[in-house]
């Protein structure tokens, strides 16, 4: 169990971060670039145990980061801000940053994306769920609009105690394209977030005689890297395992290792 979590961990932080024009998000980048040791990992493991959802498992693998860095202190999960009629939203991290010696606001996103337009890769229009749903020029709209301006309520500010506060996104995603491209150069996202190539099920049969062996990893590995994994089979057990998630009309992940030691990525989607 704790191997299994150290790898989602690790391949969580190693996922890079999807956009790189600030403009387009209203707000800095939060990378996880220094290098911490998950040394509160089993105080997360019955969550992450009841949670198979790849944003709220994100979101724990984050806050363990946090907790398990010198540099970020009275760190604040999930705060809440209601009104007196509804709830308006929720702010997913606050933390005093020691090393700038200020509070900041942290938004998390965690995605997987395909790409269904031609080569128009700045347009965020194209850039959409595996399953057809969560288009990304949404999720921008409503980070700038909406998640990352609730850093600056008055219930956060009452909370730390100050009005000097600033807001950060963590915007990480896994891309991937219809075909393969050489020359991939977008000015607002980050062509190192490109993992692989989707492909639907009738074009995935076309592996049948390749010399490879293949995992479909559960959702809590998405966040993993192919060379990280150590159960492998064939393409007739892959086959079956794709065959009633496609028939649900959920799109899966695919690893291939080739005979000569390569490790490749797929989407095999339903549509």
């Amino acid at each position: 169990m704790i191997e299994t979590l150290k790898r989602q961990y690790q391949g969580f932080l190693d996922t890079p971060q999807l956009i790189i024009n600030k403009e387009i998000l209203g707000a800095d980048f939060f990378e996880t670039k220094e290098k911490v040791e998950i040394l509160s990992i089993k105080d997360s493991i019955e969550a992450l145990s009841k949670n198979k959802y790849l944003g709220k498992r994100a979101e724990l693998f984050f806050l363990a980061y946090l907790r398990a860095s010198t540099r970020f202190t009275d760190i604040i999960h999930s705060f809440q801000i209601n009104s007196e009629e509804k709830t308006l939203g929720e702010v997913d991290f606050i933390c005093f940053d020691q090393l700038k010696q200020r509070w900041i606001h942290i938004e998390l996103v965690y995605k997987l994306y395909v790409f269904t337009g031609e080569n128009q890769f700045d347009d965020l229009t194209f850039w959409i769920g595996p399953n057809l749903k969560d288009r990304l020029d949404y999720k921008i709209n409503k980070l700038k609009s909406h998640q990352i301006p609730l850093g600056e309520h008055p219930d956060v500010l009452n909370s730390i105690k100050s009005d000097d506060i600033k807001s950060y996104c963590c915007f990480k995603a896994k891309l991937f394209l219809k075909n393969k491209v050489t020359t991939l150069k977008p000015t607002n996202i980050n062509a190192n977030c490109v993992s692989g190539i989707y492909m639907n099920f009738e074009e995935f049969k076309s592996f049948r005689y390749k010399k490879s062996i293949y995992h479909v990893p559960d959702k809590p590995d998405w966040t993993c890297k192919p060379e990280t994994n150590k159960h492998w089979y064939n393409f007739e057990e892959a086959e079956e395992r794709l065959k009633p998630k496609l028939k649900d009309k959920r799109a899966r992940l695919v690893w291939e290792k080739t005979e000569a030691g390569e490790y490749f990525e797929y989407f095999v989607v339903w549509w």
